[in-house]
């Protein structure tokens, strides 16, 4: 059912749970209507493997260049937190 009715849900795309304080819920996407969005559970959208930046693009409502960016810095956020693990 889409889109997706779990709005409490942490892997909801259009709604951050729990970001600022528990419990606290923020649209993440302010001027897009929840009914416009094509995927709204990030699990459904990694279930289909993986997918170009044009595709994340189009699913986030962004540009493939602000998709690469984000990338770029979850990547070197995991490097990171792997490196403090590993000490």
């Amino acid at each position: 059912m889409r889109p997706c009715p779990w709005v409490g849900c942490r892997h909801h795309l259009a709604i951050d749970v729990g970001l600022t304080s528990p419990g606290s819920i923020r649209v993440a996407w302010p001027n897009r209507e929840l009914g416009d969005w094509a995927e709204t559970c990030s699990l459904d959208v990694a279930d289909r493997g993986p997918h170009t930046l044009a595709v994340v693009a189009r699913i986030w409502g962004i540009t493939r260049e602000r998709v690469r960016q984000l990338e770029v810095r979850a990547l070197a956020y995991l490097a990171r937190a792997h490196r403090r693990e590993s000490r």
